[in-house]
Parts: structure tokens; C-alpha cells; sequence
């Protein structure tokens, strides 16, 4: 019997313990608060008549002894709805004080040559503001989509980058070199496709090697070896992927090695891979590392008129818009191949239609960006199968935070999740 055979998708449920499913208790909640709801909108009935009494009666009355009674059970029922509120407050924070709890709970910071020791102290100072652990993306750049003559900055003024973030008490927990062009992380690495599959192992293999010795000197626990390369991830690199990497844990056997697998990578494991029980990349990596950018809702924020809520972005992580799934196909990976799961990028624009769509262009607003983060971290990380999260990132387009000296809401949002609840 194959793998997806015994795997039910039908009975797949997110969460594995009634206790620790937040979305079950929203919806108990919601059910609860609309039987209230239902309740007091009877009791306060603007049809009918209520000549001389407090609305509510079913047959109202004059008389002093049915005024009072009707007082008397309207407080009653103020009580009664304050109580359960209270009940309602107590049980929310108590699921979520029972949150799955990740071991590692980064920002991620990329860094380059070109970066001025001002810029790095800034950025530094705003994720110490809502983490104590960051995730290093250094640049290595490339002439064209389609050469393997990498570049990566200078060692000296790397290790003085790096000495400064250790030096502020940050925990370096990942070093994760991503392929650019021009020397900007714009570059779209989907489009990297190398004309000589035997240089680009070779020349990144030296790459590799470089941060892997960076990661023993600053005591990083993960290296990773891909970012959104899905043309070199294939199965027909397999022989050279585990060369590499039987090397790599050779010279370095304690370093946990991961990749950061974009939304191809994971469909073709989902589609592909899995159902054919095919050896691939995968199974060579210790931990596997995935971007999440799933269209969880299709619509634009109003701040005048608030028009999104975290119940429907709780439910967007759960389905998305376009059925990316990010829930059930972190999980299908994490248990076929039997690793823990690493949620290496998640973000989005802090913009009115950052929800709606990956490079937002409308006003800036950090509600949004606080309910995807909210949403994500009550879904996605309550789930025994991810052990850490590094969010995108620190800069913008991306930032949560700004200049204005005053936490925004995505800041709020980190703090308490990031400080405490996980």
C-alpha cells in the first residue's frame, strides 16, 4: 500500500487535540455569542407595544410589580451576559497560552556588501524590539539567469556584520544565502536555471562550505542550502544534491541542515514526488524548510469601515484563496518524510491589499499585516510538526515596523506571540 493510500485527506484535521484547536473554540464562540446575541436582541424587541415598561416583556405591563420584576431580570441577564464573557475571555486565553510552542521564533535580516553599519544598527534595534533571534540572508550574486559564476561578498566585511549582530545579543539561528542579480534579492530565483548543472555544484558547493564554517564560528545551529531554487531541486539532481550534502555532514555533522522550498517545490512534492514515492531532494535535508505566501483572502482592507476579521484570516490559512492549503501540505510533507518542518519565510506587505496580493501597492496599514501574522501564528504554528518560523523581514517592503517611534499593530502582534504565547 502506498503512502497517500493510508493517508485519508477526507479525515485530515489540522490540529490533533480538541484542546489546542483555537478554530474550533472560535467556533464554538461564535455560536455561543450569537445564542446571546439572539437572546438580547428579544429582550430588546423594538416591535410591539412598550407603553410605560422597559422593552422586553412578552406582554407588557403597567403595574409597579411587573416593572420591577422586569428590571430585576434584565439585570439578571447583564450579569449573566458579563460572566460569560468573562468565561469567554478565560477559555480564549487559556488555548491560546496552550499554543503549540516553536523552539525558534526569528526575523529575517538579509545583508550585502552595500549595506551601511547606520542601516545594520537600525534594523538590528527593531527585530531586538520583538525577537532575540534573527535569520542571516547573505546575497551571492550572479551575472545571468543562467551562469553559476557566484559572488559572495567580502569574507572580512561579512564577519564584521556578523560580529555586530552577535555583539547585540541577537541569536544567529539560521544562515541562509540567497541567489541574486545585480546584487538585489528582487530577483525572482524560479527564473535561475544554470546552463552547466555540473558548475553550479561545484562553485556552490564552495558557497556552502564558506557559511557552513560561518555557521561553527557563530555557533548557528541551521545552514540552508536552497532559497526558492526550484529549477536545481529537481529529482534529476538527485545524485549531485546528495554528494553535496553527504559531504557537508560529513566535514560538519553537528550543522542541521534545511532548504526554503517555494510554492513549486512543495507542489511538486505534493504531486509528484509523494504520490509517486519518488526519492528526491527531501530526503536528504534534516529539516524541511518551506516560504508560505498563500493568498489567504481576496480583499482589500477599508480602515474607515473595518471589512477583515481574524476569524476569516484563520480561516484563509486554513484553505486560501487558492487552495495552497499551506496547513495540510506542511503537514503531508512532515509525515512522509518524517521531518520537522521549518516555516523559513512568511509575510506580507503591510498595505491595505497586502492580504489580497503579494506586492501590494495600495495606502500603508499594519492591521493587515497583525491579522495574517495572528492568523498564521494560531494555524499554521500550533502544530507539533514545526518547530520555528523566521518572519519576512525586517525591511521593506516587508516591514512591520516604521520610524514613528510608536509600536504599530503588526509590532504588537509579534511581541505577544513572539515574547510569550509561543
Amino acid at each position: 500500500m502506498k503512502f497517500l493510500d493510508k493517508w485519508n485527506k477526507a479525515k485530515f484535521n489540522a490540529y490533533d487535540s480538541e484542546e489546542k484547536t483555537v478554530l474550533k473554540l472560535i467556533s464554538k464562540l461564535g455560536d455561543f455569542i450569537g445564542d446571546l446575541a439572539k437572546g438580547v436582541d428579544s429582550k430588546t424587541d423594538n416591535d410591539g407595544d412598550h407603553k410605560g415598561s422597559w422593552q422586553g416583556l412578552n406582554r407588557p405591563t403597567l403595574s409597579e410589580e411587573g416593572m420591577r420584576s422586569t428590571v430585576e431580570k434584565h439585570i439578571d441577564d447583564i450579569a449573566e451576559i458579563n460572566n460569560n464573557l468573562q468565561i469567554i475571555d478565560d477559555k480564549t486565553q487559556n488555548l491560546i497560552n496552550g499554543l503549540h510552542k516553536v523552539n525558534y521564533k526569528a526575523i529575517s535580516l538579509t545583508i550585502d556588501t552595500h549595506k551601511e553599519n547606520g542601516i545594520l544598527e537600525k534594523q538590528i534595534n527593531k527585530i531586538k524590539n520583538v525577537s532575540n533571534e534573527v535569520v542571516i540572508c547573505p546575497l551571492v550574486n550572479v551575472s545571468t539567469p543562467n551562469s553559476a559564476d557566484f559572488q559572495a561578498f567580502d569574507l572580512t566585511k561579512y564577519n564584521s556584520y556578523m560580529d555586530k549582530i552577535q555583539a547585540s545579543g541577537l541569536k544567529i539561528i539560521m544562515i541562509k544565502p540567497h541567489i541574486v542579480i545585480n546584487w538585489s534579492d528582487g530577483f525572482n530565483r524560479s527564473e535561475y536555471e544554470p546552463a552547466s548543472i555540473i558548475d553550479f555544484f561545484n562553485n556552490w558547493k564552495n558557497i556552502l562550505m564558506t557559511y557552513a564554517e560561518s555557521c561553527i564560528k557563530y555557533n548557528v545551529p541551521f545552514l540552508c542550502l536552497t532559497c526558492e531554487m526550484d529549477k536545481i531541486t529537481i529529482a534529476e539532481n538527485n545524485t549531485h544534491w546528495k554528494s553535496l550534502i553527504t559531504e557537508l555532514k560529513n566535514t560538519f555533522p553537528n550543522l542541521i541542515l534545511t532548504c526554503s522550498l517555494n510554492a513549486a517545490e512543495i507542489w511538486n512534492s505534493v504531486q509528484y514526488y509523494i504520490p509517486q514515492e519518488r526519492e528526491n531532494f527531501l530526503n536528504y535535508v534534516d529539516v524541511i524548510g518551506v516560504n508560505l505566501y498563500p493568498k489567504i483572502l481576496d480583499k482589500v482592507y477599508t480602515p474607515l469601515t473595518p471589512n477583515i476579521t481574524l476569524d476569516e484570516c484563520i480561516d484563509g490559512w486554513v484553505r486560501s484563496v487558492e487552495n495552497d492549503e499551506p496547513i495540510y501540505r506542511t503537514h503531508l510533507l512532515s509525515s512522509y518524510y518524517k521531518k520537522k518542518i521549518f516555516i523559513t519565510e512568511v509575510g506580507i506587505m503591510p498595505r491595505v491589499d497586502g492580504i489580497k496580493q503579494l506586492i501590494a501597492t495600495g495606502d500603508i496599514t499594519f492591521k493587515t499585516q497583525a491579522l495574517y501574522y495572528e492568523a498564521f501564528f494560531i494555524t499554521v504554528c500550533n502544530n507539533d510538526n514545526v518547530i520555528g518560523f523566521s518572519i519576512w523581514n525586517c525591511q521593506e517592503p516587508f516591514n512591520f515596523n516604521d520610524d514613528s517611534g510608536i509600536l504599530t499593530e503588526s509590532e504588537v502582534i509579534l511581541k505577544k506571540y513572539i515574547g510569550g504565547v509561543l
